[in-house]
């Protein structure tokens, strides 16, 4: 729950988060023994979880005001191919007006997931039903966080082709004034080339409205070298690009653990290591004012003062679960 985030950040130095839910679920099909923990436990189907969105509202709601303000909800529970998912967002939108700083994470092309969430259609984020959302969101001037991979799954194709970049290039150019966070600079599991830096330096030159964000896989796989240091192409991408790059955890449901540990810290302190390789402040830029420009700065954040009761301070209500990855299971750990 939130007490146990604030616990998890105020233990690593993390002052404000964007708090994003999980917009889709596993199915535990019926030829499966054992109830899957994620996406790739086994070949059955996700669904979009619309729920999702009143589940982060819940639990922005239940903060004290001061608390509030440390967090930056978005919204993402609806299906990317649905020509209607606009009237979901508007709902949320109109029953909670400025709680959402944005739509994310948008599931388009992920790896694996692609395919289970396919429902006869590919989610792809220059999907006609996703134009109404681009133009909602430059209406409202709040940010967009979509999930779309540069390039297609395969373990060791090294063409320096990015089979879906065009996809990516044609929401850009038809939404000039979009605020686009491009996730994990569109890196999925066996999703990238040795390259990369070089496609993301083209487009953030070619494209001034575009961010990219720098957790999960890519730091790893693709930023990073064994040693855990960024390669010297990434530190002369961030350097040339200081304003454009954000980090984050992608951490899910996953912060304190049963014993005590911050299960959040390893995923927010291996980034220190830009302070060694980059300008003091290019790096502190991409540790915490790119990010603090990009979803905190300008909000105009709702109070009862304001708004009315429906910000009031609403009492935890709901199971939170926390995932033990060494017992195989969500374990009930308090309210939010």
């Amino acid at each position: 729950g939130m007490p146990k985030i604030m616990q998890a950040m105020d233990g690593c130095g993390v002052s404000k988060a964007v708090l994003i839910g999980m917009p889709c679920c596993k199915k535990w099909s019926k030829d499966e023994p054992e109830r899957p923990l994620y996406y790739q436990d086994d070949n059955a189907q996700c669904y979009v979880y619309a729920y999702s969105d009143q589940m982060v509202a819940d639990a922005w709601l239940a903060l004290e005001p001061d608390q509030r303000t440390r967090f930056a909800p978005v919204m993402a529970g609806f299906n990317p191919t649905d020509i209607a998912a606009l009237d979901h967002v508007q709902r949320l939108w109109d029953k909670y007006p400025r709680l959402f700083r944005g739509l994310g994470e948008v599931m388009c092309r992920h790896d694996d997931l692609t395919m289970l969430l396919q429902d006869n259609e590919t989610p792809v984020i220059n999907h006609q039903a996703l134009r109404p959302l681009y133009e909602f969101c430059i209406e409202k001037n709040i940010n967009c966080l979509v999930h779309h991979n540069a390039d297609r799954t395969a373990e060791k194709e090294h063409d320096g082709t990015y089979e879906y970049l065009w996809e990516v290039k044609q929401v850009l150019d038809m939404f000039p004034t979009l605020r686009l966070v491009w996730c994990h600079c569109g890196v999925s599991r066996r999703t990238f080339e040795e390259t990369h830096h070089v496609m993301i330096d083209e487009m953030m030159t070619t494209y001034p409205n575009l961010n990219a964000d720098i957790s999960w896989v890519v730091w790893e796989d693709v930023i990073c070298g064994p040693d855990g240091v960024p390669k010297p192409g990434w530190v002369d991408l961030f350097e040339k690009h200081p304003t454009r790059f954000t980090m984050g955890s992608d951490q899910v449901g996953q912060f304190i653990g049963p014993a005590g540990h911050n299960w959040l810290k390893p995923e927010i302190v291996k980034y220190w290591t830009l302070a060694k390789v980059l300008k003091p402040e290019t790096a502190r830029a991409i540790l915490y004012v790119n990010a603090e420009r990009i979803w905190f700065e300008g909000w105009d954040v709702p109070t009862v003062e304001k708004d009315g009761p429906r910000y009031a301070v609403m009492p935890p209500t709901m199971h939170a679960e926390t995932l033990h990855m060494n017992e195989g299971k969500f374990v009930h750990d308090g309210y939010y």
